[in-house]
């Protein structure tokens, strides 16, 4: 029988697992409420750039306004 391939949200939970363990595992540490906010701003950072390719590639409607998005 052919294993399946991941879906997106056993990627994302891997890569949680991830980031926890490299940062939980250290000497020095860091509290659970540091590494929330590494972890939320990588990903704020990697939807942004995601959101600019798509416009870029015209497969996406909106721009963002004012802290909102809007259709063109």
């Amino acid at each position: 029988m052919e294993k399946s391939a991941k879906g997106p949200t056993e990627d994302v939970q891997g890569i949680f697992e991830d980031v926890i363990v490299q940062n939980l595992s250290t000497p020095k540490g860091i509290s659970e409420g540091e590494l929330l906010e590494l972890i939320t701003k990588d990903l704020e950072q990697q939807f942004s750039d995601q959101f600019e390719d798509l416009l870029e590639e015209g497969r996406i409607e909106y721009l963002p306004t004012k802290g909102r998005l809007v259709k063109q």
